[in-house]
């Protein structure tokens, strides 16, 4: 039986992981640098050409579009809104322990305030505070009403892995100690920390994700769509699998306890409606919150929203085109909601130990061929030179 040594094992397990490495190098995935944010089960799109142009109009709505949607790196952002089983999933982390404050900053804290979403509080659950639970069927209904800061709380916690400890919820990509307690002018710091790993998207990030394409006249050559979806004409209001249907916007309320209702439509209903990178429901579930402060600096109290939410007026499809602009307390929220943005995973650790390892197995096949070649040479009448006798020849080639 032929038996590994330690450092066969070693070398063979570094051949195994940096050969995965490069293999996803190679193929265009993102491959994780030192910290890495994590998937946590969304599906995400990596938004690239940094320094695209900025949206020039036309404008139906806010001038305030004008010039913007320029963003200088790549970032990544999810493909659909938050879930009911996202949510639920935070929420009960916190709602489930004792002495949890029912209030944060003033106002109810996201564990004693209910949205309007597919989870409710769980009658056989008898503590220590309370649980949610929601029917399968619900999992991938949206979440309308979450409030700026507690989007705020829930990108702090992924950004702190997902930990059940308080200060999870405190710090990491907002800076808490910022808020203040008392209502408006603000004082909340106006950007996510540099170093934030989830993050909600700033206005130019979320402008980009929807209505910018890089290859809108051609390959290569980039414009700006004025609507939702890869559009220049505005989407079409209908239940999912109506033909011709885009967007739950604009369709009339039936009331959340109707299972017809469009607040009761899933995430994603739409597929093919879809952003130029693959973003789905930009019009349709809720509306979106996003970082851009309003009223500053002396009457700060509002944050930006875009994408027209399913609700009961006709003309909220109008919010779907790129310079409809919202903007709303961020103590407040009825029909906003997030959609995450994230860091991309830095591939330059893994390039530089991918090509220090297919520089090793090369110079190791090397090695072996010229094995081969000189016992080739030392073959006299069918009798090979014993291995031990090429030793010499080949001692100054390193061995790995």
């Amino acid at each position: 039986m032929n038996v590994k040594s330690e450092s066969e094992w070693v070398r063979s397990a570094w051949g195994v992981v940096l050969s995965a490495a490069c293999a996803a190098a190679l193929s265009g995935a993102a491959v994780a640098g030192p910290v890495p944010p994590p998937d946590y089960g969304y599906q995400w799109a990596t938004i690239t050409h940094p320094g695209n142009a900025p949206y020039t109009g036309p404008v139906v709505g806010s001038q305030r579009v004008l010039g913007r949607g320029t963003v200088n790196y790549e970032y990544r952002i999810s493909k659909t809104e938050i879930t009911t089983a996202q949510w639920a999933e935070f929420v009960n982390t916190f709602a489930t322990q004792a002495n949890f404050p029912i209030t944060l900053f003033g106002r109810p804290s996201f564990t004693n305030s209910v949205p309007i979403w597919g989870a409710f509080q769980d009658p056989f659950y008898s503590g220590p505070g309370r649980r949610f639970v929601y029917h399968p069927n619900e999992a991938d209904r949206p979440v309308f009403g979450i409030r700026w800061r507690w989007g705020a709380m829930y990108a702090n916690w992924l950004h702190n892995d997902k930990s059940s400890d308080w200060s999870a919820v405190f710090g990491g990509a907002y800076d808490t100690t910022t808020w203040d307690s008392d209502g408006w002018p603000h004082t909340d710091a106006l950007t996510h920390e540099p170093g934030a790993r989830f993050w909600i998207p700033t206005l130019d990030e979320w402008l980009k994700a929807v209505y910018y394409d890089p290859h809108k006249n051609g390959q290569d050559q980039e414009g700006w769509w004025q609507w939702v979806n890869g559009s220049d004409e505005p989407p079409i209001p209908g239940l999912p699998g109506t033909p011709g249907a885009t967007t739950s916007a604009g369709l009339p309320s039936m009331g959340v306890g109707d299972p017809n209702d469009p607040m009761r439509i899933r995430v994603g209903a739409y597929p093919d409606a879809q952003s130029p990178w693959g973003l789905l429901d930009t019009a349709g579930g809720a509306s979106e919150w996003n970082e851009e402060p309003y009223n500053i600096p002396d009457f700060f109290f509002e944050r930006g929203y875009q994408g027209a939410s399913a609700f009961n007026e006709s003309n909220y499809v109008l919010l779907s085109h790129v310079s409809a602009l919202g903007s709303s307390s961020l103590d407040l929220g009825s029909i906003q909601t997030i959609r995450l943005a994230s860091a991309v995973p830095s591939p330059s650790v893994v390039w530089g130990a991918c090509f220090l390892w297919l520089y090793c197995v090369a110079l190791k096949r090397r090695s072996r061929d010229d094995k081969v070649h000189a016992a080739a040479i030392c073959r006299d009448d069918r009798r090979v030179v014993p291995r031990h006798r090429l030793a010499s020849a080949d001692h100054h080639r390193p061995e790995f």
